[in-house]
């Protein structure tokens, strides 16, 4: 499962409706939506590009 998928099943555990910007805090850095406008988000990765058991892999890995 990528990490905006992992974002759309939150969205619905937690009947959020995506009303604000996000980030995956993770040992191996941040992931989150990729965007031109925004110069904060540069520095992180394409959540769809990263599966989360890549980044979580170990047990108890934690992912803000």
């Amino acid at each position: 499962m990528t990490l905006d998928l992992m974002h759309e099943v939150l969205q619905a555990a937690f009947d959020w409706y995506d009303c604000h910007l996000h980030s995956f805090e993770i040992v191996c850095g941040e992931y989150g939506v990729p965007s031109e406008d925004d110069d904060d988000w540069a520095e992180r990765g394409d959540e769809s590009a990263v599966a989360l058991a890549r980044v979580a892999a170990a047990e108890k890995a934690k992912v803000v």
